[in-house]
């Protein structure tokens, strides 16, 4: 049996180097213990290193273990550079209205300013028409009804008293010899004081009164220091007709 083991072993001194190997791993407490005498030991460690083997191929990693805990944390790190700008957001909603403020304080009265002057006074609109004074207007006719029909005329300044039939004309009528009434409908004149001038622009569908422009009838037909009444007779309706008048004073 010896023999076996020798021949698969070896020698003596591989057989000793062996047994001090298997000594010094596998009996770690023995030669804790002082069996080993302290140059036994290196001798035991210099055939150990001299038969050790070459180390074999790593063995497969075996599984992760469990993660440890969470370290502490680091110190903050420096402060980055400034981003650029994001867009313009949606503008907010409108915000309530405030309250109104107090009334401010009532400022000093100021100075009165010097007073005016006193103009001329005017003419006032009643002021009868004077002597030699001349007035103008117009006068128009439309009317829908056949038969007499009537135009008031209204002096804008009064005469001192109305006028009679032989102080009306119409434009261009011979009056003792001498033509009263030189104007035109758009520029209408008047001779001699006291005189009333006509002057007919267009007239259809109806024709002065026969004898004359004006009648002096009691109630509203004739004149009177305010204005005058043109009598018409309507043949034709509708009538119509305008022109113009120029009056002068007493």
């Amino acid at each position: 049996m010896f023999q076996r083991v020798r021949e698969r072993l070896g020698s003596a001194g591989l057989v000793v180097a062996i047994i001090a190997l298997i000594a010094a791993l596998a009996g770690g407490a023995y030669a804790a213990s002082g069996a080993l005498t302290g140059k036994q030991k290196k001798e035991v460690k210099s055939i150990a290193k001299t038969f050790a083997g070459k180390n074999g191929a790593a063995g497969l990693a075996g599984p992760a273990g469990p993660a440890g805990p969470a370290g502490p944390a680091g110190p903050a790190g420096a402060k980055g550079a400034t981003g650029p700008a994001g867009p313009a957001g949606n503008p907010g909603a409108t915000g309530n209205t405030g309250v109104a403020g107090n009334p401010g304080a009532t400022g000093p009265t100021g100075n009165t300013g010097p007073t005016g002057n006193t103009g001329p006074a005017g003419q006032s609109g009643t002021d009868p028409l004077g002597s030699g004074e001349v007035e103008t207007g117009t006068w128009s006719l439309n009317v829908s009804a056949t038969g007499e029909q009537y135009v008031t005329i209204t002096f804008p300044r009064p005469l001192t008293h109305g006028l009679n039939e032989e102080q009306v004309h119409f434009g261009g009528e011979e009056f003792e010899g001498e033509e009263v009434c030189k104007g035109l409908p758009q520029a209408p004149e008047v001779e001699n004081n006291e005189e009333l001038c006509i002057y007919t622009k267009e007239l259809e569908g109806a024709a002065f009164a026969a004898e004359s422009p004006m009648t002096l009838q009691k109630g509203n037909k004739g004149t009177n220091a305010f204005g005058a009444l043109l009598t018409f007779n309507v043949t034709s309706a509708p009538a119509r007709g305008y022109g113009s008048w120029a009056l002068m004073g007493f």
